[in-house]
């Protein structure tokens, strides 16, 4: 090894050497505790942008044309990472749905706090496994339970984008567009027997 010499005092090291603190910090940690406060969280989590919706008084149907206008150009960039011109001008309308090689599964949204739309999901739709559960109200890690598959949030972005104004909501792609078919399952009487 090639010494290039002494260039001014050396002093012993006096600072604890930081794996072992992070070593010892670690043992301290309660990893049971820890583990139960982040389940607790999870379990409890309710997102900002959480979209309610109020239940459908009649039944009714929709279409949603997804065709989106682009606000900005697109730059075309070549393997260097140059940009070379423009791949999308803004401007540009494209429909996503045109260029999707299968249908996206079915959005079934609805309310998880309201016992009869709840029992009519199950009903309808417990077994069909290509379908996704959004909820508007209702604990998610609850009714993934009781459903027996993941419920998500119905989120701002999801219900501005399909027009959603009521629940139960089955969304559904139809040619390029997706359809809305509501059921007014809340406000529905029961039959008697």
């Amino acid at each position: 090894m090639l010494s290039l010499g002494t260039f001014g005092n050396t002093y012993p090291i006096r600072e604890p050497d930081a794996l072992v603190e992070l070593e010892n910090k670690i043992k301290k940690v309660d990893v049971e505790k820890l583990r139960k406060e982040l389940e607790t969280k999870f379990r409890n989590y309710k997102p900002s942008d959480w979209h309610n919706l109020p239940p459908a008084t009649k039944p009714y149907s929709y279409y949603v044309d997804m065709t989106y206008t682009l606000d900005t150009d697109i730059p075309h960039v070549n393997d260097q990472g140059e940009i070379t011109g423009i791949l999308y001008p803004k401007g540009f309308r494209f429909n996503p749905l045109e260029y999707m090689p299968s249908d996206p599964p079915p959005l079934i949204i609805f309310n998880g706090e309201n016992k009869k739309e709840k029992e009519w999901v199950k009903y309808y739709y417990k077994n069909h496994f290509n379908v996704m559960f959004l909820i508007t109200k209702g604990n998610f890690a609850k009714l993934s339970e009781e459903m027996g598959r993941p419920v998500y949030y119905l989120k701002d972005l999801i219900a501005e984008k399909l027009q959603l104004r009521n629940t139960v909501s089955i969304a559904y792609r139809e040619k390029n567009n997706m359809r809305i078919d509501v059921y007014a399952i809340a406000n529905a009487k029961e039959k008697k027997k």
